[in-house]
């Protein structure tokens, strides 16, 4: 039994003891807060860089939707078993995207060219936290997978209002372009250093840190 805050501090022991998982969560974090923050940089892209209107602004979110859709089919056809090689190149990928879109974004390039960032991003983007979601749930033992995945959602859902005050705050300060260039760097960086510290060897599912049941 326990109290929330007993079993939230079980799965927090937990994932403290299991680096794959550890990692995981932590990529889960970065992008959270510097890689997803589309609800801040679309609708200034489509105002200052690529025309006013909501025509354009509907095409820019359906391009990153429609990348999303397609990211979501290929990763139920072809990964259906996780892969932290996967979710750390969608990371990367994703990063480079963003750096590109805001590269773009002072320059400025076509609307069509800005669609097919968005739609790489939500490619990229649905793809590692597709994967980094199906790895945690994966690998966690069974006893304690409700509280490790408490600690997933509290990451994956409490790090975007922490996103958005920091894009906001850029993209207000120093434009969009910057705002996307900056939070696209750190979340290649954050993605490149988990990659280079994780060990290469088979995802396997740990031994629990506790016997009690969820």
């Amino acid at each position: 039994a326990g109290s929330v805050a007993d079993r939230l501090r079980e799965g927090l022991q937990y994932v403290r003891a299991t680096p794959d998982i550890l990692r995981t969560i932590m990529l889960v974090g970065f992008v959270g807060i510097f890689g997803m923050n589309f609800q801040i940089w679309v609708p200034i892209l489509a105002s200052d860089s690529f025309g006013s209107g909501g025509e354009t602004y509907g095409l820019l979110f359906a391009a990153m939707g429609g990348g999303s859709l397609v990211g979501a089919l290929a990763l139920a056809t072809f990964g259906r078993t996780p892969s932290r090689t996967r979710m750390l190149t969608a990371a990367i990928a994703l990063g480079l995207v963003e750096v590109a879109l805001g590269i773009g974004a002072t320059i400025p390039i076509p609307l069509a060219l800005g669609m097919a960032c968005l739609a790489l991003a939500g490619f990229a983007s649905s793809n590692a936290m597709s994967t980094a979601n199906s790895i945690v749930q994966t690998t966690s033992s069974d006893q304690l997978r409700g509280r490790v995945m408490a600690v997933y959602m509290t990451v994956f859902a409490g790090t975007a209002p922490f996103g958005f005050l920091i894009t906001g705050f850029l993209a207000d300060r120093f434009g969009v372009g910057t705002s996307l260039t900056l939070c696209g760097t750190v979340t290649f960086v954050a993605a490149v250093v988990i990659a280079w510290t994780q060990r290469q060897r088979p995802i396997s599912v740990p031994r629990a840190v506790s016997a009690q049941g969820d």
